[in-house]
């Protein structure tokens, strides 16, 4: 939500024009307040002067806690009345909305009704609502019209509720919802994936009014079932999921956390002619090899690497030990190992190539220090920096991730400041001008960085689709289908940040660990996973793991005990 009535915008319709409210507008809003034919439809009737109003400027407004315009006609250019949100909370996205037409010569031309459309877009689209609700009195059945026109709902009728002037008077209450509003003509929004770290994405579409057609090979998984239309075809299958998707006209096609979805996202955006990063940024983005070029190309601190073929003499390799060896495009700690014997380099070329859909590796330096992530959204070329996470994992040799943290324990201002400044050009190496971008990288006990590699989408394990809205208050789901649909993001907060983790379960001691925290903290758990059975298999990437749970927290200091709960080794939180 908005905290200053100087960074509000200006908002334009067909007939009227919407500026915020000024101390200048006081000796009006005082005459049209105490106008009968005004008062009369007003269930508060105290005395309203200059004073009165000038306090409530300087409280309600100035605080956020009033969003207040001036209502223009735009045929006269005159002043006509005002409109505002009350009681804006950000906790409950929710404000209660207020209108009044002051000047005689501006009532009966539907200025009202397409201020109340205008105003409650703005509410929903700007400042992140996602219940406006009003109340007026039952015999005004003028204003009731209008509301209903502009996508207001009755909810109920208070019966002979206020008494006025001497009156027992009904006050009926009406809401309108983020996903209320009239579809627009092109409202179809394509997904691929629909596994549950996409289900937020699904979720947050369905509650903006979209009509989701998910895309993915059908196993059972959750989006299936949340879909507003599931298609059963593999996100690997680009050219058949462009076909079906030409006749649904979608308003965009956007996917979270996956690299293999990412290249489909972009070649259908592209195939459609809609908001994505193109072809070549998607493979340049989404193949290790491919980056690391880039990364050198450009001067970009990174780890040296060499690209490993079925035909590639190891023996031969220019590098020392320890060494990491990868997949050159698969992504989820598929494939990945350290070794520190280059006796070990063939098993791991094998275990890496097994997994790469082009059956290459790459061998590279290993980098040391602690391991974080950032977050950004980019519009048309622009980065906006969300969040950087701190990240856990098991360690040599497989590396997967236990749990992830924002904001990070360890990191200083000084070493934010680097990495905000070097994220926008890794961002710009890699073609990336569009969507959300999740890019991962070291720092080492001197401070130097290292990246280690940049995905043009957003962070997996729910670092972007959970963790980066709880921490930071940024609607970041919100902000990905704005921006495939071809609209800037809105990326004010919408509540207040925090702290937030997600901890990943690897064994029976994990899901005891989590009973212990729902019986001591339930109110610290913002979401549990559905959890696998544990029958002691070997957790060999990501997509083993057994399920999670995400934790929230006022401070560091209470998610460290949270997280010391959770049995994360104490070495993770020691400095």
């Amino acid at each position: 939500m908005n905290d200053s009535p100087l960074s509000l915008p200006v908002l334009e319709g067909e007939r009227v024009l919407l500026r915020p409210i000024t101390p200048e507008d006081t000796p009006r809003i005082v005459a049209w307040r105490n106008d009968p034919e005004v008062l009369e439809n007003f269930i508060y009737r105290g005395p309203f002067t200059a004073a009165v109003h000038t306090r409530w400027l300087q409280t309600r407004v100035a605080s956020g806690e009033v969003v207040q315009y001036i209502i223009v006609d735009r045929e006269t250019g005159r002043d006509v009345g005002s409109v505002y949100f009350r009681d804006v909370s950000r906790q409950y996205r929710s404000a209660e909305y207020g209108i009044f037409i002051g000047e005689r010569a501006g009532r009966g031309k539907g200025l009202g009704s397409e201020t109340a459309r205008l105003f409650t877009d703005f509410g929903f689209d700007t400042l992140g609502l996602h219940r406006i609700s009003l109340r007026l009195l039952s015999d005004n059945v003028r204003a009731q019209r209008s509301y209903e026109n502009a996508g207001f709902r009755i909810e109920g009728v208070m019966r002979e509720m206020v008494l006025l002037e001497g009156r027992w008077r009904d006050v009926t209450f009406m809401a309108k919802l983020e996903g209320d509003r009239a579809p627009e003509a092109k409202r179809n929004l394509v997904i691929i994936g629909a596994n549950d770290f996409q289900n937020p994405l699904i979720l947050r579409a369905k509650e903006l009014g979209y009509v989701t057609h998910v895309f993915a090979w059908e196993c059972g998984d959750v989006g299936e079932r949340t879909a507003d239309v599931f298609h059963p075809v593999s996100i690997v299958e680009k050219e058949h999921i462009l076909e079906l998707c030409r006749p649904l006209d979608p308003a965009g096609v956007c996917s979270i956390g996956s690299d293999l979805a990412a290249i489909t996202v972009n070649f259908v955006a592209e195939g459609l002619g809609l908001v994505g990063n193109g072809m070549l940024s998607a493979m340049t983005a989404t193949n290790k090899h491919l980056m690391r070029l880039a990364f050198e190309r450009d001067g970009l601190p990174s780890c040296r690497s060499i690209l490993v073929e079925e035909d590639t003499d190891l023996a031969a390799l220019p590098l020392r030990c320890p060494l990491i060896v990868k997949p050159t495009d698969r992504s989820g700690s598929r494939g990945i190992r350290k070794i520190t014997d280059r006796a070990e380099l063939p098993e791991a070329v094998a275990f890496a190539r097994a997994p790469s859909f082009e059956k290459k590796a790459l061998v590279e330096e290993f980098a040391e220090g602690r391991e974080y992530s950032v977050e950004y959204v980019s519009w048309q070329g622009e980065h906006h920096f969300l969040a950087v996470t701190e990240k856990f994992t098991t360690g040599a040799p497989l590396f997967v991730e236990t749990g992830h943290l924002q904001p990070p324990l360890h990191m200083d201002e000084k070493t934010l400041a680097q990495i905000r400044a070097l994220v926008p050009r890794v961002l710009d190496s890699l073609g990336v001008r569009f969507g959300a971008s999740h890019t991962e990288l070291k720092v080492d006990t001197d401070g130097s960085i290292r990246i280690i590699e940049c995905g043009a989408r957003m962070g997996g394990d729910c670092i972007g689709s959970d963790l980066v809205p709880l921490s930071t208050g940024v609607d970041f789901v919100r902000a990905v289908i704005d921006v495939s649909c071809g609209r800037a993001p809105e990326l004010r907060p919408v509540h207040p940040g925090g702290v937030a983790a997600v901890r990943f379960l690897f064994s029976q001691e994990d899901l005891d660990a989590l009973h212990r925290i729902q019986e001591r903290c339930p109110e610290n758990i913002f979401r549990v996973s559905e959890i696998d059975p544990i029958d002691g298999h070997e957790i060999r990437d990501s997509s083993t793991r057994y399920g999670y749970y995400i934790l929230t927290a006022d401070t560091q200091e209470e998610m460290s005990r949270l997280l010391r709960m959770s049995a994360l080794p104490e070495a993770f939180l020691e400095d």
